[in-house]
């Protein structure tokens, strides 16, 4: 977890690593669930901090990050191109800044051959 940042409504949190071996929105998976609590009054929302990333496929990657799955997947932010085998992310300075109540997806436009881990750092707010 996260400290709290005086400068933010809410706390940082990383998300697990998620590999994504599958391509297509149809496939796109969860990347960052969002909390539930039982009894809280309002909505949980989330700002996207960092992206890491990590491909391990045979060819470049163009990876899409959003909400929703399929015909209801909604870009959050840019695609980001990834290269094979190199390591990389970026940070609150280079995202936009987006706030979300949904889940966190992601997916990659196509695959040859391997997959693509990816983790995100949210702004937990609410």
């Amino acid at each position: 977890m996260g400290l709290f940042n005086a400068k933010e409504n809410g706390i940082n949190i990383a998300g697990l690593r998620v590999n994504l071996a599958a391509a297509l929105a149809a496939n796109a998976q969860v990347i960052y669930a969002l909390p539930t609590t039982t009894g809280k009054v309002g909505n949980h929302t989330v700002v996207l901090k960092k992206l890491f990333f990590k491909d391990n496929n045979t060819g470049g990657q163009i990876v899409h990050i959003g909400t929703g799955v399929g015909a209801g997947f909604v870009d959050l932010i840019p695609p980001i191109v990834t290269i094979n085998g190199i390591a990389g992310g970026w940070d609150e300075g280079e995202l936009p800044e987006v706030e979300t109540s949904s889940d966190i997806t992601a997916y990659p436009e196509a695959l040859g051959g391997g997959t693509i881990d990816i983790q995100a750092e949210v702004n937990l707010r609410g």
